[in-house]
């Protein structure tokens, strides 16, 4: 579906998110030749052989921090009847 629609999606990207005229881009063609060439490799060779980093973020270790340098923890209340 993507290598159908290259154009349409090089023309959204280029102008809608990138806010350019596509009369700017000299080489469009080529890019163009090269996204098709590329999608339909993948297309052919579904199998990926790099190896994704994975990154594990520990939240928990991270709020405690973030509330005691703040000093968002709640306020200690003094009762006289104690």
């Amino acid at each position: 579906y993507l290598i159908d629609n290259v154009d349409r999606t090089l023309q959204q990207s280029i102008e809608i998110e990138e806010k350019l005229s596509i009369d700017l881009i000299e080489n469009l063609s080529d890019i163009k030749e090269d996204i098709q060439q590329q999608l339909q490799h993948l297309k052919n060779v579904p199998n990926r052989l790099e190896n994704p980093n994975i990154y594990h973020l520990d939240a928990d270790a991270v709020y405690p921090n973030i509330i005691l340098t703040n000093r968002l923890q709640p306020s200690t209340i003094a009762d006289s009847t104690l």
